[in-house]
């Protein structure tokens, strides 16, 4: 009988990883806010999961986190404790409502960030079509050209998605940005570890926006974030996953 072949280890994102990851997204899906905290100004998570689960994960104690208002995340006693959990040490800045201040205030810490010479980042969730381009190329010069330790990162937009994305243009404005696909929890892991590794180097900014790819004639989006990241540890033989394993130290 034929010993079965060991399951292929990618050193960049380790077994550990991939279960912490979808232990974080299971987590996160458990925040989803009822109807009336909806009602109350609550921001649904659902179809964010892989994008904060995999941006989380990548942060250090000590780093900032700009999130948007009404996120179950930052309102939550729940949330507070996922939070902590998938990313111990992190600091969160003032929710504001007004999506051009809190994007000031994100910019202005990591300037902060950057005089001090410190090597934390800062990490900004905004919600597709919150902030007009005109706002973003002026954000996106100021932090391109002061090479400002932060990640902008763009949460993805229910429904039909628009053509013109933010990121395609990111890069004439001074920042590099990259879309990425917001069911693949992996691929945007890589995507942010690169950005954390050039935040932290010196290098600035940079752009993530987190896209829901939809199959042709589509009307909404079908892709289940966590289905599909059940479907990579059940290929990889890393299932189950006790409720523990988002808590594993991150690899160095």
């Amino acid at each position: 009988m034929k010993k079965q072949a060991e399951t292929f280890e990618n050193p960049l994102v380790p077994h550990a990883v991939l279960q912490q990851m979808y232990a974080g997204m299971k987590a996160l899906r458990a925040l989803e806010p009822n109807a009336a905290a909806l009602a109350a100004g609550g921001h649904s998570l659902r179809g964010e999961e892989a994008c904060r689960a995999s941006s989380l994960l990548s942060l250090g104690a000590g780093d900032l986190v700009s999130d948007v208002p009404g996120s179950a995340v930052r309102t939550q006693r729940r949330g507070a404790a996922v939070l902590e959990t998938m990313a111990p040490g992190v600091l969160l800045l003032p929710s504001i409502a007004a999506a051009i201040e809190r994007l000031s205030l994100a910019v202005g810490a990591a300037s902060a960030l950057r005089v001090q010479g410190e090597s934390r980042l800062v990490l900004l969730y905004a919600r597709a079509g919150e902030v007009s381009p005109a706002v973003w190329k002026q954000s996106f010069g100021t932090a391109g050209r002061r090479e400002l330790p932060i990640i902008f990162l763009v949460l993805p937009r229910a429904g039909k998605q628009r053509s013109d994305r933010i990121s395609d243009r990111a890069q004439n404005w001074g920042v590099p940005g990259m879309p990425v696909d917001a069911a693949d929890a992996v691929a945007l892991y890589r995507v942010m570890q690169e950005s954390v590794l050039r935040a932290r180097g010196g290098d600035g900014p940079a752009l993530i926006e987190c896209v829901s790819w939809q199959p042709a004639g589509a009307a909404t989006q079908t892709v289940d974030v966590l289905k599909a990241m059940r479907r990579v540890l059940s290929v990889r033989g890393l299932l189950p996953v006790k409720a523990r394993s988002h808590a594993v130290p991150q690899p160095k």
